[in-house]
């Protein structure tokens, strides 16, 4: 039967979304419909709804699946880094466009997804920071958009506070970290999200060896891309 036939051809179209992306996918579908509507529409047309229905929850889940891992491979380094730079906390975040405006222009957010603190400092629950509207610091991301690494002293820090406004107020406000270093992670052709490595403290100055920045990057962007991509 046709039914049977579209069926054994679910996995290939599977393999091939995972390979050619999503809009290829549908592309397919498509093409699917096209052939149903030539032989007989009324006839499979329920079956073609729940075939659709049944790869892209199949196509969710491993996404989801992925999505798991990656953040699962994360947390590790995240503690490695926090314990090379002496760290209290790393946080992790990443952007994304799920909004727009009534002309049709993406809103830019982040979303703080990881939390890795050291013992005795508190996590941070994912709600503090979520939906946050990139567009208030701008200055900041374009900074770090080109690979530099952002310090602030704590609340005296007058000049970070000029250039950057709002950031410390939003870190300290949200979290009470007194002191933070922010870098961005560039992903495969766009920033996929930074991450804000914070004190607790600011009784004394803030050195950070960039090398380490410079060490854990390439890792955590690495294992970033290869997550998109599988």
């Amino acid at each position: 039967m046709i039914i049977d036939k579209f069926k054994l051809l679910a996995d290939a179209i599977i393999k091939i979304d995972e390979k050619l992306g999503f809009k290829k996918f549908l592309k397919y579908i498509l093409l699917g419909l096209l052939v149903i509507v030539i032989f007989n529409i009324r006839a499979v047309t329920r079956e073609v709804i729940e075939f659709v229905s049944d790869i892209q929850e199949e196509i969710h889940y491993k996404k989801m699946s992925l999505q798991e891992e990656y953040y699962t491979e994360l947390g590790p380094i995240l503690s490695e880094l926090r314990a090379e730079a002496d760290a209290d906390r790393v946080l992790y975040f990443e952007y994304h466009n799920s909004e727009e405006s009534l002309d049709g222009m993406p809103f830019k957010f982040f979303n703080l997804m990881k939390c890795s603190p050291k013992y005795g400092i508190p996590e941070i629950p994912a709600n503090v920071y979520k939906d946050i509207t990139a567009s208030m610091y701008t200055e900041l991301f374009s900074e770090i958009a080109d690979g530099d690494l952002v310090i602030c002293q704590g609340a005296h820090d007058i000049e970070f506070r000029k250039t950057y406004r709002g950031v410390y107020e939003l870190i300290n406000g949200s979290d009470r970290a007194k002191q933070f270093a922010i870098f961005s992670l560039p992903g495969i052709r766009k920033p996929v999200g930074f991450i804000v490595l914070e004190w607790m403290d600011d009784r004394t100055e803030l050195v950070l060896d960039k090398k380490v920045i410079c060490d854990y990057r390439p890792r955590i962007n690495a294992i970033s891309a290869y997550a998109r991509k599988r």
